[in-house]
């Protein structure tokens, strides 16, 4: 779930695993309570229920302690996933991985960052990879 900040209240009882149970055996159901406006509503929960919050680095002191505590927390960002790609390159590919970054480089010296549109000074390097 990604930008669902506006309902995490109307989850609340869905986020702390709150289930009622109706039936028994093939007929058994999960139900939670789901805020809709000012009315409250039982929805069927699957059995192997399961939920990913993807929470922005800029927003996440933003967010309610008693809320984040429901969840593990793990913190994934760009360079953490080129550095675990990096890893599993050959020493020749990682050569070749620095030539071109070296090139890249070299072009926007050419050309003068300022013409490159978007093009910032978080620099993602292969040599981030380099050290292990």
């Amino acid at each position: 779930m990604v930008n669902t900040d506006r309902i995490h209240g109307s989850l609340y009882n869905v986020f702390n695993q709150n289930f009622s149970t109706m039936g028994a055996g093939e007929t058994r159901k999960l139900f939670s309570k789901v805020a809709i406006g000012s009315k409250t509503v039982d929805v069927v929960v699957h059995e192997n229920f399961q939920c990913i919050l993807h929470i922005n680095r800029n927003v996440f002191t933003d967010i309610s302690a008693p809320f984040l505590s429901r969840f593990q927390r793990y913190s994934l960002s760009i360079n953490n996933f080129y550095r675990i790609q990096l890893q599993c390159l050959s020493d020749e590919e990682r050569t070749i991985m620095n030539s071109v970054e070296v090139k890249i480089q070299t072009f926007i010296q050419h050309f003068d960052q300022n013409y490159l549109y978007g093009l910032t000074n978080n620099r993602m390097g292969v040599d981030v990879g380099m050290g292990m």
